[in-house]
């Protein structure tokens, strides 16, 4: 009797070792447990973490920290003997640092339940990349290592209501690619991943995951263009966004008030530029939380396509920068409006096409910058909009080297 009692005891406690943790299936956004999505940047990931007590950055190689009180970001390492030297061959004696094995490595930081999390990777003599989850303290100290991904790359990570969820691609011995969406516990890193979603296309990947409320979204790269993608964490199933009828391919801009906020871009194969002028692209739409119910709205874009930017306050619309080189007339600037009014335009052309915008939260946006070897952090008090006084102050500049 006491064997069976014994042996129900322990199946017991090896199911409930086995069972997810409750997970919030509310679309309330919970500043405490929900990935930041106002710091993430489309085809970048994020460099900005926020705390109570202020914000992380990761600027080139390295975790700066700034607080509340002043815009003077410090390295992540108070150690009077730290190796957080930008000119340094040892970085191994420096808390802040992050390792990067490729310039061209999707960026991750993120702070959760009083830990700063990085998605570091490192190249082994003779064998791929391995990427790995790094968890440390608040003040940079105890690094530690907590899950290594010893197969694929990984592409995009989100931290979510207790789950890290993530993209990986891989090669098989025959150079076959494959592409899925995973989740892990993050309690239980040393689990089986769960499989979410497995890519069909011989060419395709998956980038920019967002995890919002009971959803998490992603960009699929077709064989022939690119989708967006929800997972409903509900239901488990997923399904693309936004199809049209006319080869229009639909991207999440922004997410605000428990909407989607997007646009389809039309593709041509005429070298007269008219994809970027179509009419089409110019108009904005919005769309509850699963896709449903698509309205067209009063947002005013540039003359070409447009990146949109919502926050609490404003709406911010600048032309899709990069493709200004192909254009004339067109000025690069960035319009910020409040309740569908102008409120100010700041002039862009001062940042290289190689930059990426974080909306942030109600008191400042952020730019980081690369310029070839630096990599430059620039901040927007917010407060200075309504007077129309707004403008990016360059704060932070950092070295940047590849192993």
């Amino acid at each position: 009797m006491a064997r069976r009692i014994f042996t129900i005891i322990t199946l017991l406690l090896l199911l409930s070792s086995c069972a997810s943790p409750d997970q919030d299936m509310s679309n309330e956004y919970i500043g405490k447990s929900d990935y930041p999505y106002m710091y993430h940047s489309t085809g970048n990931g994020t460099q900005i973490a926020y705390s109570d007590k202020g914000y992380y950055f990761l600027n080139g190689d390295y975790i700066y920290f700034m607080d509340k009180q002043n815009n003077s970001p410090v390295i992540l390492d108070n150690r009077p003997d730290n190796g957080c030297v930008d000119n340094s061959e040892d970085r191994t004696n420096c808390n802040a640092y992050v390792s990067h094995a490729s310039p061209s490595d999707y960026l991750f930081i993120q702070y959760y339940e009083d830990h700063l999390y990085t998605m570091e990777s490192r190249v082994e003599t003779g064998k791929a990349a391995v990427y790995e989850l790094v968890r440390r303290n608040p003040d940079g100290s105890n690094r530690k290592v907590m899950k290594t991904f010893s197969n694929g790359v990984v592409k995009s990570v989100n931290i979510h209501r207790g789950f890290l969820y993530y993209s990986v691609q891989d090669y098989d011995k025959d150079s076959n690619m494959s592409y899925q969406l995973l989740r892990l516990p993050l309690e239980r890193l040393s689990k089986k991943p769960e499989i979410l979603y497995v890519g069909e296309y011989k060419q395709g990947s998956i980038s920019d995951v967002l995890a919002y409320g009971a959803q998490i979204y992603f960009i699929e790269f077709t064989d022939t263009g690119y989708r967006t993608m929800r997972y409903d964490l509900k239901t488990t199933s997923t399904e693309p966004l936004w199809l049209s009828n006319d080869g229009g391919y639909a991207a999440l801009s922004s997410i605000h008030d428990k909407h989607l906020y997007f646009k389809y871009y039309y593709p041509t194969i005429a070298s007269d530029n008219s994809d970027l002028f179509d009419k089409r692209t110019l108009v904005i739409y919005r769309s509850q939380l699963d896709g449903s119910d698509i309205r067209a709205t009063n947002i005013k874009s540039s003359p070409i396509i447009s990146n949109v930017y919502i926050d609490s306050q404003y709406t911010y619309v600048r032309p899709v920068w990069f493709q200004l080189t192909k254009v004339k007339d067109v000025a690069n600037e960035m319009k910020i409006y409040k309740d569908g009014n102008l409120v100010q335009t700041l002039d862009m052309s001062p940042f290289s096409l190689t930059h990426n915008l974080f909306v942030g939260d109600e008191n400042n946006m952020f730019v980081i910058e690369f310029t070839g070897d630096k990599s430059v952090l620039y901040y927007l008090n917010k407060s200075a909009i309504e007077s129309a006084n707004a403008k990016f102050i360059r704060m932070l500049e950092t070295s940047v080297r590849t192993q």
